[in-house]
């Protein structure tokens, strides 16, 4: 959360032990992107981190019609695909 004057900012992140699923990406948007925070402001723009090889296209068009960006982490290293 940041605050910038009267506002407040929200950047909710989720972070997956294992490789991203379809079913995976959907229960985040729906579960905790949609019901939880985006119904306040569409300005919200989500995180899903995940191990294992970056989403296919797939799975990245999906999250960004949403705007959850998805993560993956590899070797401490963290590319975002968007």
């Amino acid at each position: 959360m940041v605050r910038k004057g009267n506002f407040t900012e929200l950047y909710p992140v989720g972070a997956l032990e294992r490789p991203i699923t379809q079913e995976v990406l959907e229960i985040f948007v729906r579960e905790i992107h949609t019901h939880r925070y985006a119904w306040a402001s569409d300005q919200v723009i989500s995180t899903l981190v995940h191990v294992g090889p970056a989403a296919p296209p797939e799975m990245t068009r999906l999250a960004g019609a949403s705007t959850t960006a998805l993560g993956a982490e590899q070797r401490r290293e963290r590319a975002i695909e968007g």
